[in-house]
């Protein structure tokens, strides 16, 4: 029995980390690397991802389930899960494909704070981050729907 126990334990894959997951780690590496550094830190969103998507939401805290909605155009069953109404500790970054969402990432606002966006194209997703004082942030570079 033992050795069973074992060989299952050995034998079994590691849970796979998810897209949103992957992509929530690559982001917060690419902003880390402008602690420190006056060299100007570029983020393409696309290059990121390896999931399909089309546009990008970026709901900050406190936004009501209701503005979510609205934003996407559509009741979005999951938008009062993600407790982005009553949570400030992270930025809710909504992934879209031809208008239905396809990932969310709660994005930690100690790993870059991210202002309201709503709508931007995937090609329009460049972000360069700031430092100000100790705090982080990602600016939209590209002209994009605000």
């Amino acid at each position: 029995m033992l050795s069973f126990c074992l060989c299952v334990a050995s034998c079994s894959k590691p849970l796979e980390k998810s897209p949103s997951e992957k992509f929530s780690e690559k982001l917060a590496e690419a902003v880390v690397k402008k602690r420190g550094n006056s060299d100007t830190v570029l983020i393409e969103f696309s290059k990121l991802t390896d999931f399909e998507w089309d546009s990008l939401f970026v709901f900050t805290p406190y936004t009501q389930v209701k503005e979510i909605n609205a934003a996407l155009g559509y009741e979005w069953d999951d938008a009062a899960s993600t407790g982005i109404d009553k949570f400030d500790q992270f930025n809710l970054l909504v992934f879209t494909l031809r208008g239905r969402v396809t990932r969310y990432v709660e994005h930690p606002r100690n790993l870059g704070e991210i202002h309201d966006y709503r709508g931007i194209k995937k090609e329009d997703a460049i972000f360069e981050v700031k430092d100000d004082e100790g705090g982080l942030y990602l600016v939209l570079v590209k002209a994009g729907k605000k």
